[in-house]
């Protein structure tokens, strides 16, 4: 993959989700400088920020659906971050449940 197109995939993202370069940078467990490297071209992820990158390149899919859903409905405008927060959360109860009917269906 050429570096142009990952600093431009980077770059994307971090906008897409209404993320500064110092929370995404959180986000991948890297540094802000890391974060500043990869998107002028100066370096590339390793595979394993690769593959948390595309993790967050779904999420911020789904946040996109999310408000074009919320658009056509008429609801509040709400932030990225509290999109994304309600989906992580949504993400969680759903695991939660799961947990719950397997010990259930154990007794």
């Amino acid at each position: 993959m050429k570096v142009t197109k990952i600093s431009t995939r980077v770059i994307n993202l971090r906008e897409a989700l209404g993320l500064t370069q110092e929370e995404l940078a959180a986000k991948l467990y890297v540094s802000f400088a890391t974060i500043n490297r990869w998107e002028n071209g100066k370096n590339v992820p390793q595979r394993r920020q690769m593959e948390m990158i595309e993790q967050l390149e779904k999420q911020s899919a789904s946040l996109l659906a999310f408000d074009k859903r919320a658009a056509q409905q008429g609801w509040t405008k709400c932030s990225k971050r509290d999109v994304f927060m309600t989906a992580t959360l949504n993400r969680i109860l759903e695991c939660v449940l799961r947990i719950e009917k397997k010990l259930g269906d154990m007794r």
